[in-house]
């Protein structure tokens, strides 16, 4: 009985480890902006720029991922968005050293796009990447606009790519209360389990 009840609290104890994501990763991302395709004005370079949230190892269907606008040209249109939406079969494939090979996403601030929520980040590269096994382009040119009424828009549509860096492992997000609970079973059964063995 004891010992039935030790290995079942190992197992899930085991099971609870292996649910655990060990590969999510933060990274930063910039593109520069054509100027012949976008607004202007504001600190020269121009470029916009932010992090990303949320990617795994492997194919991302992008849901989880936001991505946070840090820097543009003018300072407008900062903040979070949330992934929305992917003409590819996968957002996002990241390699085994945390570098992005494929990006294809659409983000919005609120998560969702029915016309009322104008503001839209694209990171992508159209023929910046390839995807590595079905072997097509992306269809997002990197661009962050309010299509409102287009101002600011800035785009890259002339070979234009988003760079990704700095990928970095991030702490998973652990609760340790079952951790505590599965080994205070754990104990109480080996302390039971003497008890017993000493009867």
């Amino acid at each position: 009985m004891v010992k039935s009840l030790l290995s079942a609290s190992l197992v899930a104890f085991a099971s609870l480890l292996a649910a655990i994501p060990a590969h999510a990763i933060s990274l930063n991302w910039q593109f520069t902006p054509n100027p012949a395709f976008s607004s202007t004005g504001g600190e020269f370079p121009y470029v916009v720029k932010g992090t990303i949230d949320g990617l795994e190892i492997g194919s991302n269907s992008g849901a989880g991922i936001t991505a946070t606008v840090t820097n543009t040209p003018t300072g407008q249109l900062l903040g979070t968005y949330i992934f929305v939406s992917t003409p590819s079969v996968v957002a996002f494939i990241v390699d085994t050293n945390g570098n992005v090979t494929f990006a294809d996403a659409r983000f919005t601030p609120t998560g969702i796009y029915n016309g009322s929520d104008p503001l839209s980040l694209y990171l992508g590269g159209y023929l910046g990447f390839i995807h590595p096994q079905l072997g097509y382009m992306g269809f997002y040119n990197p661009q962050l606009v309010d299509s409102s009424d287009y101002n600011p828009d800035w785009t890259n549509n002339v070979g234009g790519k988003t760079t990704f860096s700095a990928a970095t492992p991030v702490p998973f997000d652990f609760s340790p209360t079952p951790a505590v609970v599965i080994l205070g079973g754990i104990f109480a059964a080996k302390k039971l389990r003497k008890k017993l063995v000493k009867k």
